[in-house]
């Protein structure tokens, strides 16, 4: 019973209307999907594997989204799996956005933990397995960063009608931002 993290993949779907990071590069509120491949490499099955994972910052030695447990799986010789988890880099982070800083200090953890199940041919079965690999990622914190999220627009205006278009405006940067303004074009 080997277990692999066979593969982390990042994939940035940014926020509603832009994405500004690249897969592996985030800003607050971009959306993250991770897709986390899973296999069994070894000579026998694998049973009741929990796969676990959860993104930690190195520079301030604490956990930005605490492990989450996926559901259970059961991996034969030879099998593979593949988990797609996604989270928001926002206010729903297990820190505070403005505890977040700028760099590639992140790592997103993976931990698979199973039992051995060899039919009972031997003394495996019934031993605990278990792997963990990590991916490196980076959050951007710039300096002067306004940004506007939760963007509704009126599905139609007629000509001379005055529309009313709401947004949630955050400043993700550094800075403190005085006067920001917001032009709308059609």
């Amino acid at each position: 019973g080997r277990l692999n993290v066979k593969n982390i993949n990042f994939q940035n779907n940014g926020m509603q209307s832009k994405t500004f990071g690249q897969d592996d590069e985030w800003f607050p509120f971009e959306e993250v999907e991770v897709e986390i491949e899973l296999e069994n490499e070894g000579n026998y099955d694998i049973s009741d594997i929990e796969v676990e994972w959860g993104l930690y910052d190195t520079r301030s030695n604490q956990w930005v989204i605490d492990l989450d447990k996926e559901d259970e799986v059961n991996l034969d010789e030879g099998d593979e799996d593949t988990w797609t988890v996604s989270f928001t880099i926002d206010d729903n982070l297990d820190v505070d956005l403005d505890e977040l800083s700028d760099g590639d200090n992140y790592r997103l953890y993976v931990v698979a933990t199973g039992t051995i199940d060899d039919n009972n041919a031997g003394v495996l079965d019934g031993v605990d397995t278990c792997i963990s690999d990590l991916e490196q990622a980076s959050v951007i914190i710039e300096n002067n960063f306004v940004i506007l999220n939760n963007i509704e627009v009126p599905e139609s205006v007629s000509c001379g009608e005055t529309a009313t278009i709401t947004a949630d405006v955050w400043n993700i940067g550094d800075s403190d931002q005085d006067s920001v303004s917001v032009d709308v074009y059609d």
